[in-house]
């Protein structure tokens, strides 16, 4: 019994003596700096969104629902492999929305690459300050924390190819089961979220096909167990594709481009990766020069431990670690180039996976070319010395400009506009901000049609959005196509002109209830018998070729009977505000804003009715001007002198009461008022003659010398003026 004690006791205290690796709680230490970079960057709006990010969280969303992997338009295309989706799912815990945990869960992903890198070289290389090193470039490396900013699939990719090659690395170094077994399980995974995975697991079986110190036998079993295990479940995958939608991976289309069109983009994509941005004014040139030059030292140093690894033991001083990255950068650069031909866009995304490899190579050259000089340092050499010191400098003043970048970035970033879907207009949007009104009880149908689905998706309560090839904007396209039942809910988006069409035919069409106009869309919900509105409502402001009404905060184009001639062109719409330094207005130079648009898009002919609806801003107008323009005919032109707003109206209210209670300069057929530094013509009664015609003004200054040259002679300034241009009619 006093030996079992006695044991007992020793390992408690063998236990309890055990204390925390300094160097391992530095690499935390970066991998937990990580994470709070990225979810800093996105502390304003969230993760940033695209098409692709959409699609990954609808398909978790209804995953959740049971409805298998579903994206946002309700159908199972292959495009996206499942793991990003899965993992939405599984840690939103059923409570929380798979949109709110992406920025979190990529927070997370960043920190885990940080791990895996530090911990690899940790393994590999002698100099801890190569390895932190390391760790601080991963960290403050634009090219990889940009990236954890999107819902991609990128943020798992990369720390899980990373984590495959290190247990792929440990298997060529001890040839044990369980090695080759997580390497098998990182590369599925890896594999699961994004398909050029499968240039990770040739990489890895070309690899394990070459180890050393092992027979032939040995080496073709473990790269066929590792193969087979590696691609087995996203071989089911693909087979689940097949079956569903007819075709593995999707549908791409092909390019027809060079290859060094080719390869220019993604070369360029990885300079950038080595030089930090940061504003020195004049030293870009430079900078660029200094940055070749250390690449070319960097791979000339690869290439220097590739050919060393060649002559001696593979597993001697990271040299093992050499071919293995080589060889995926190598495969992934081709399968890359291969993606690119079927017409991806995104150059930096999809070269980015090859970031963390490189830096590898980068830091395991560096760590041996830093070893050499100080062991020449060690045995007397001063220039060893004086080499060892450059290359710390060097690394840590990279470090440093680095730092200084990412710091930089992270505040635009978390004090911009936001990226993709995910910025300042949608968290800001009216009509936004109606749909998320709308979830719950009042929601009956749960399916919105819309001209921008990702963003009335992201608005909705996700169950459904099926806006794919819908063209016909009628109750009974609805019906005929969707089976839409009433109640179904439309958003329309004002700004997405280049793919869509406008609101006018949900507005003037029987069968859709306007549930309000909002500044950057329209809202209708489907109720069939319900009238159309009046085309005709508002105030009548022009009598041409096309009557225009003023509506509430939107004008509406007429013409009936309208021939199909009369609905084709573009019209020309111009607005100048009353306050040109409105920053609402950004009218520029010009003094005005040009909101032109085609009619095909903003307009409908509904029988023999030609109708277009067009919002305008809600700053103070001055006046509008407008036309339409067929095959290069002016079909009409005019403008209109005065306020086409409610916000406007108050505006020329008010300055009215302010002024016309003072005493006038003049008592002429205009009151002429002093306000401030301006002068203010007042009439009323005011008729329609009243409000043609040209002002004379001229300002007699005290001193001569405060006027142009040219005008001195004249002894004044004029500043004659058109009452169309400056002046306004409102009521009498």
């Amino acid at each position: 019994m006093a030996i079992r004690r006695q044991n007992a006791a020793a390992i408690f205290a063998r236990v309890r003596v055990r204390r925390p690796d300094g160097f391992a709680l530095a690499i935390a230490a970066a991998a937990l700096l990580g994470a709070a970079l990225v979810l800093y960057r996105q502390s304003a709006y969230g993760a940033s969104l695209s098409h692709d990010s959409v699609n990954y969280i609808a398909m978790a969303r209804n995953a959740l629902m049971g409805h298998g992997f579903m994206t946002y338009h309700g159908g199972y295309p292959p495009l996206w492999p499942p793991l990003t989706s899965a993992l939405y799912a599984v840690f939103s815990f059923g409570v929380f929305d798979p949109l709110a945990v992406a920025g979190p869960l990529n927070a997370a992903a960043f920190a885990l690459t940080i791990l895996a890198v530090g911990a690899w070289l940790r393994r590999r290389a002698q100099s801890r300050f190569i390895v932190l090193w390391a760790c601080l470039a991963l960290v403050f490396g634009l090219a990889a924390v940009r990236l954890f900013d999107w819902a991609w699939s990128e943020p798992f990719f990369i720390p899980l190819t990373a984590l495959a090659l290190y247990w792929t690395d440990r298997h060529m170094e001890d040839g044990e089961r369980s090695s080759l077994a997580w390497a098998a399980a990182f590369s599925a995974a890896a594999c699961l979220s994004r398909y050029i995975g499968v240039a990770l697991v040739a990489a890895a079986a070309c690899m394990i096909l070459l180890r050393r110190g092992a027979s032939w036998r040995e080496r073709l079993s473990s790269a066929t167990a590792y193969s087979a295990l590696a691609l087995a479940p996203m071989c089911a995958w693909l087979a689940r594709n097949w079956l569903n939608d007819g075709t593995a991976t999707g549908g791409r289309t092909m390019r027809e481009l060079a290859l060094a069109e080719h390869v220019a983009p993604i070369a360029e994509s990885i300079s950038q990766w080595w030089l930090p941005y940061v504003p020195i004014p004049g030293a870009e040139g430079a900078a660029v020069w200094a940055t070749a030059a250390a690449l070319s030292v960097a791979a000339a140093l690869s290439l220097f431990a590739l050919f060393r690894w060649t002559r001696s033991d593979g597993n001697a001083d990271g040299g093992g670690a050499v071919p293995l990255l080589a060889a995926f950068i190598a495969a992934y650069f081709a399968l890359a180039l291969a993606s690119l031909r079927t017409g991806l866009v995104g150059i930096d995304r999809y070269a980015a996976p090859m970031f963390v490899p490189m830096l590898l190579l980068a830091a395991l050259a560096l760590d041996r070319a830093l070893s050499r000089a100080r062991g020449a340092g060690s045995r007397g050499g001063g220039g060893g010395r004086i080499l060892s010191a450059a290359i710390v400098a060097a690394l840590s003043a990279w470090s440093a400009f680095g730092g200084y970048a990412a710091a930089l970035d992270a505040r635009a970033r978390a004090n911009g506009d936001g990226a993709g879907i995910a910025n300042r207009d949608f968290h800001e949007s009216e009509t936004v901000q109606y749909l998320l009104g709308l979830r719950g009880a009042e929601w009956s149908v749960g399916v919105v049609f819309s001209n921008d689905p990702m963003r009335a998706y992201l608005a909705s309560d996700g169950r459904g959005i099926y806006p794919h090839g819908w063209r016909g904007n009628t109750a009974a396209a609805l019906e005929s196509r969707y089976n839409a039942p009433d109640d179904t809910i439309i958003a329309w988006f004002h700004d997405v002109v280049p793919k869509s069409w406008g609101a006018s035919e949900f507005h003037y069409s029987p069968g859709f209830e306007p549930l309000g106009p909002f500044q950057d869309g329209d809202v209708f919900r489907l109720k069939r018998g319900h009238p159309p509105a009046e085309p005709r409502a508002g105030t009548l402001i022009l009598d041409s070729h096309y009557d225009v009404y003023l509506n509430g905060g939107a004008l509406v184009w007429v013409r009936q009977p309208c021939s199909d001639a009369d609905a084709r062109g573009f019209v020309e719409l111009w607005v100048q505000p009353a306050d040109p330094d409105d920053p609402r207005a950004d009218a520029g130079g010009s003094g005005a804003v040009g909101m032109n648009f085609d009619f095909r898009r903003y307009g409908a002919k509904i029988g023999d009715l030609c109708v277009a609806r067009r919002p305008l801003p809600d700053y103070p107008i001055r006046r509008i001007g407008t036309g339409q323009n067929v095959g290069g005919e002016w079909l009409y032109r005019a403008a209109i002198p005065m306020p086409v707003s409610d916000d406007a109206l108050a505006y020329y209210r008010s300055v009215y009461d302010s002024v016309s209670s003072g005493e006038p300069l003049t008592r002429a057929e205009y009151g002429v008022y002093l306000r401030g530094g301006e002068l203010v013509y007042l009439k009323r009664p005011c008729m329609e003659d009243d409000t043609r015609g040209r002002f004379l003004l001229s300002a007699f200054p005290a001193d001569l010398g405060d006027i142009p040259q040219d005008r001195r002679e004249l002894g004044h300034d004029s500043l004659n003026f058109d009452f169309s241009e400056y002046g306004v009619r409102f009521g009498d």
